[in-house]
Formats: structure tokens, C-alpha cells, sequence
């Protein structure tokens, strides 16, 4: 979150802010983890990702806390005030990222452990059997327990992330009838949210590059353009590739099927 100076009495809070305006951050510090990750004695706990079932848990709870506020009343939030304006950022921010996390779960499952039948109906049955069980999931976090512990680290989280992105879908798009028509949207929704994903990666890097370059002397010679920057090339190269995805399983799924 950020803390902005008011001319009221408290600051203005702004829930998910890194979410929403600096996502060149959390990009930038996964690919930097990634590439640091050289030692082999500490493989098992430096390649995590930030945006991981723990971390999605974090942003429901605090999207519920939104949500469920009134007058900018909000626990946790110190001597600072929540303005409307505040809230909906939040909201918006938390959710894009849930629902990313989530929708990118459904696109790998149907790229690599989902088999397209021969017709309409056995798809649907598929896709039926796979989430008739599951249940949207109690969240690994609880802020508001009276007992303070550790938080969930990385290499104790569960190993399914398909399990947990599997609930994390049908608490943000429940239906009784996951199906073809259900997925086809979903993918769709997926879409939309990378290709704002990948703008906003780069408008925070420009932003950066113009703030710098006014007040710090020699910014432009010892910082890479936004152009040429690897974090947005990597994001852009991850955009394309979520689309030529979707586009591949949504013709498999829509192709006009033959009937048993």
C-alpha cells in the first residue's frame, strides 16, 4: 500500500498500490531471484515466485476487508484514512492479481494436462469431472487471529497450486456448468488481464525513466531504456505467449465437434 500526505487530519492510504501502479517491481524481482539462484544448497527455497498461493491468500483477505468496510473504517490501517477513491484502486488491484493467478492455472492445465476429446459432450464432462469436487478453500492466512505466528514460507506451502488455483477459480467465476463455453470466457478474461498487466509493466518503467532522468544527474547513461529493458521484453514475450495459448485451446475446444 501507499501513504499519501492529506490536507485532512490523516493520510491517505491506498491498498495495493505496487499492485496496481508498480508491477515492474514484483517482475523485476522475480526475474532477479531467478537468476540468483545459483547455489545449490539454497535451490529449494530461492526460486520462489512473490505471486504464489500464500501471497493470493494475503490479497483476498485484505480485498474482503475492502469490501466489507464502511465510511473508511478499515482494521489494520494505523492513523491513516481510507477515501473511496482509495477502495476501489484496492479492489481493482487485488482482484487482477487473484484472478491472473488463477486464470493462469486454467490456461496450463488445458495446455499440458488436458486432452481434447472427439465431441462437445465428452469435453464437457471433462471439464465437469475436474471441478465437481472442488470446494472454494479456506484462505492459509488470518490476520485477525489473536495468536501471532510466522507466516506460510515458501517451501511449506502445498505442492498443488492447481488445487488452490482450481478453488481461487470458482470463488471468482462460480458456475454450476464449467464447461466449453465456461473456459472460453475464462481464457478471454485471462487476456484482457495480461495485456493490462503488460502495459502497466511498461508505464511504470517509462515513468521511472522520466522521473530519473529530471532529477538525477547521469540516469539516462546507467539505466536501461524501457524499450530495451529485459523485465518488460520478458512480459511482452509472456503476453504473446498467453495469447497464441488461448487462441490454440479455445479453436480446439470451439471446433465444431462430431456427435457420439
Amino acid at each position: 500500500s501507499l501513504i499519501l500526505n492529506s490536507d485532512a487530519a490523516r493520510n491517505d492510504i491506498i491498498p495495493g498500490w505496487v499492485l496496481q501502479y508498480s508491477p515492474y517491481t514484483i517482475a523485476r524481482s522475480e526475474k532477479k531471484f531467478q537468476q540468483r539462484r545459483k547455489a545449490k544448497r539454497h535451490d529449494f527455497y530461492t526460486g520462489w515466485k512473490i505471486v504464489r498461493p500464500a501471497t493470493v491468500d494475503m490479497c483476498r483477505w485484505a480485498r474482503t476487508q475492502l469490501q466489507q468496510q464502511s465510511d473508511g473504517k478499515v482494521d489494520g490501517i494505523g492513523p491513516n484514512q481510507l477515501s473511496p477513491k482509495g477502495k476501489s484502486i484496492g479492489i481493482r488491484a487485488y482482484t487482477d492479481c487473484i484472478q491472473r493467478y488463477a486464470l493462469h492455472g486454467l490456461l496450463q492445465f488445458l495446455t499440458t494436462e488436458f486432452v481434447v476429446a472427439a465431441n462437445n459432450e465428452t469435453i464437457n464432462q471433462q471439464l465437469h469431472k475436474e471441478f465437481q469436487s472442488v470446494k472454494t478453500s479456506s484462505m492459509m492466512v488470518n490476520p485477525t487471529s489473536q495468536n501471532v505466528k510466522w507466516p506460510i514460507l515458501p517451501w511449506a506451502e502445498p505442492t498443488d497450486q492447481w488445487d488452490h488455483q482450481k478453488s481461487v477459480l470458482m470463488a471468482e467465476f462460480p458456475s454450476k456448468d464449467v464447461g466449453i463455453e465456461w473456459c472460453a470466457n475464462a481464457l478471454q478474461k485471462l487476456i484482457v488481464l495480461e495485456k493490462d498487466y503488460s502495459k502497466r509493466i511498461r508505464l511504470c518503467k517509462h515513468r521511472d525513466d522520466v522521473r530519473g532522468s529530471t532529477v538525477i544527474p547521469g540516469y539516462a547513461q546507467s539505466h536501461i531504456k524501457a524499450d530495451d529493458d529485459p523485465v518488460i521484453k520478458d512480459a511482452q514475450q509472456q503476453l504473446d505467449e498467453t495469447i497464441r495459448s488461448v487462441e490454440l485451446i479455445t479453436q480446439q475446444l470451439l471446433r465444431p465437434q462430431s456427435k457420439l
